[in-house]
């Protein structure tokens, strides 16, 4: 049963590691004098050759210490259990003990005969790792206390922590782990003098409170540490990429000049300006924490894994800033009157996700999304306008998520946005009330407007051309779909599930391959029920027009689609094998341009006659 458990320990810390190191939070600071020459205690690299061979460790209780073979001591706080000069096998498995111990001068590393393996600590108290190399996917620390890293090299992976206090690493080195130290809920950490380097995940500390972080030196790594009650941490001396971290707090009217840190965070701050220029690829490069009426603009956030970090922060202005190949451009939660505009995206995994916030999302450029655009998750009264989602990537031929996405959301507006991108969805909303979405031109997706387990929308005035299905509308209630020009699509509307109270008239919908519309809803009405039905371009009357699907539903005063408006049915025009979004020329057309060639020829003939009659 401890076995099971201690697998199941292994495993939570696993899934958190990859999945929880990316949730919310950022960042680092200084207050004084920096030093940009944070020196790293050497660590004892010890040849295999010089350490006597020991086999992997199981120890279940205090008393495991003394049955197992090489240790030394009594385990008080006088006389730890010592385990010294020791190549050790993994796996290492320590457990339930309050005994005090020290593992000193080991290396501890996989063999051919056991190629994975693990350092795994839980139930721990009054440990000590210290001049040693551990070679290990990872260092799992479970309601481990009193515990301390201290000259330590960590190879291939580093610590990941959950429910554990009175941690200390220092002088330790991680190079290139997929993360360096990583931990949730965990309390009195103190971070000193360390080297963080080429980490995926870097640091990695939510939901904690009461840690130190001084003199640490990081490069291409996230320091990611907002997500907690910063009032409890403290900073000092530490460097990001070069340069001193940035820490704000308690404080008004300022002007922070990102050039000169390698990562900012406010905390507790209002009416401050952050602006910069040089590229900067820290995680995230901007973090702002329990403040307000904040400005960011200017700034070229390169490369980064979360460029800007938002936490309770009401009134944030971002403005005519770079985000480029970032794996999440801004990050916002719990964060009202933010403003996003005239930004350019660029090659990002994710452009911008938010929650609990309302947000204002205007005039920025999306280009080449890897996966996913507008994310808005439990957002009200927020405003998604003219933008343009443009996408062109191999990477997302076969389909990412989606150019806008909302979910749980009310009162959202989206119009006047161009999206003509490879996404699985222009627009994805899911259970989101009492929206508008106009105006907009949408295509090359395969869903162009997909809404689910929604009510109360307006659809009007939007372009959806050239998508697999134009618009789907699963279990969508009492709404209203009108002035829409749906064409080129395989399907145009496809009414699904139990979709209920739609009504939908002056719709030109016409030129879609496979049908122009389905309905497979219930009590759903196809004309205004006086006089005004749909644009059908497959409708060659008299009569009412059957939708076909399911529902059986009827447009009762339909009309033939001319969605160039020559006076020439579209079906009518594909037979005549012309254009149907081509107008053809008109009479008068025609007779202005016969007109002005006529002339042209007259002023010709006079010009020549003139000049012979002067030669003459």
């Amino acid at each position: 049963m401890r076995e099971t458990n201690g697998i199941t320990v292994r495993v939570m810390l696993l899934v958190y590691v990859l999945v929880g190191s990316m949730i919310i939070a950022n960042v680092q600071t200084t207050n004084g004098p920096l030093d940009n020459n944070v020196e790293i205690s050497n660590v004892r690299m010890m040849r295999p050759s010089d350490l006597t061979p020991h086999d992997p460790i199981g120890i279940e209780s205090d008393e495991g210490f003394s049955l197992n073979p090489g240790w030394t001591g009594s385990g008080t706080v006088s006389d730890p259990y010592v385990l010294d000069g020791y190549n050790i096998s993994l796996p290492v498995r320590i457990s339930n003990t309050r005994a005090y111990f020290v593992i000193r001068n080991c290396e501890i590393s996989y063999d051919t005969e056991y190629p994975q393996g693990e350092v795994a600590l839980s139930n721990v108290t009054n440990g000590v790792f210290e001049d040693s190399v551990v070679k290990t996917d990872m260092t799992s620390v479970f309601q481990v206390n009193n515990t301390a890293f201290r000259n330590v090299t960590f190879v291939r992976g580093g610590i990941a922590a959950y429910d554990s206090h009175d941690i200390s690493v220092e002088n330790s080195t991680f190079n290139k782990p997929p993360f360096a130290i990583s931990a949730f809920g965990v309390s009195n950490w103190t971070l000193d003098h360390n080297m963080i380097s080429d980490s995926w995940s870097g640091v990695s500390i939510h939901r904690s409170i009461n840690c130190s972080f001084s003199f640490n030196n990081i490069t291409n790594a996230p320091f990611d540490v907002a997500d907690n009650d910063l009032s409890t941490f403290s900073f000092e001396g530490n460097i990001i990429n070069g340069k001193p971290l940035g820490y704000f707090t308690d404080t008004f009217s300022l002007d922070i000049d990102t050039d000169e840190y390698g990562q900012v965070i406010v905390y507790n701050c209002f009416d401050v300006k952050i602006s910069g220029g040089t590229k900067t690829s820290a995680t995230p490069v901007i973090s702002i924490v329990d403040s307000y009426d904040i400005e960011i603009s200017n700034v070229w956030i390169y490369d980064s894994r979360k460029g800007v970090f938002l936490l309770n922060a009401p009134r944030v202005n971002i403005h005519d800033n770079i985000f480029q190949q970032s794996y999440v451009g801004i990050r916002a939660s719990s964060s009202p009157d933010l403003k996003i505009s005239g930004n350019n995206f660029t090659e990002n995994m994710v452009n911008i996700q938010a929650d609990f916030s309302s947000c204002q999302i205007i005039d920025n450029t999306f280009l080449q999304t890897i996966d996913q655009g507008v994310t808005l998750y439990s957002c009200i009264d927020s405003f998604i306008s003219r933008n343009s989602f443009i996408t062109h990537n191999p990477l997302v031929s076969s389909g990412a998520f989606s150019a806008i996405q909302l979910i749980a959301g009310i009162n959202i507006t989206i119009q006047e946005n161009l999206i003509n991108c490879s996404f699985e969805s222009g627009l994805e909303i899911r259970s989101v009330t009492n929206s508008t979405i106009s105006s907009n031109i949408i295509s090359r997706t395969n869903h162009g407007i997909y809404i689910v387990f929604s009510e109360y929308y307006l659809v009007q005035n939007n372009t959806i051309h050239n998508n697999t299905i134009g618009m789907w509308l699963y279990f969508l209630n009492s709404s209203l779909v009108i002035e829409n020009m749906v064409y080129y699509n395989d399907i145009g509307i496809l009414l699904d599930g139990p979709t209920t109270n739609i009504r939908l008239y002056s719709n030109w919908i016409t030129l879609n391959n496979e049908s122009d519309a389905i309905d497979n809803g219930d009590d759903n009405y196809w004309d205004d029920g006086v006089d005004t039905g749909n644009f059908w371009g497959n409708y060659t009357g008299p009569g009412p027009y059957l939708v076909p699907g399911s529902a059986e539903s009827v447009d009762h005063y339909p009309q033939r689609s001319d969605i160039d408006g020559d006076g020439i049915s579209d079906a009518d025009e594909i037979e005549l094998g012309r254009d149907p979004l081509i107008p053809e020329p008109t009479l008068s057309v025609i007779t202005l341009i016969v007109g002005a060639a006529v002339i042209g020829v007259i002023v010709v003939v006079v010009i020549v006659l003139r000049s012979r009659f002067k030669a003459s």
